[in-house]
């Protein structure tokens, strides 16, 4: 037996974008924070580094 799961991001995506135009035209602030952001690149690249070295990180903060 076989499953196949399909999973499209187009739809959140696009959500997120709408909504940072929103922010930015109407002055509202942004529903994520560039503190958040900045988190998310870290993990991001923590994740990279972790499959590069085969190591675990355990502070993706201070990846450089």
């Amino acid at each position: 037996m076989v499953s196949e799961e399909i999973t499209s991001y187009e739809s959140g995506f696009k959500r997120e974008l709408i909504a940072f135009h929103e922010a930015a035209r109407g002055g509202s602030p942004p529903v994520t924070t560039g503190a958040d952001s900045a988190r998310d690149i870290a993990l991001c690249q923590a994740i990279i580094e972790c499959h590069r070295t085969g190591r675990p990180i355990d502070d993706p903060t201070r990846i450089s």
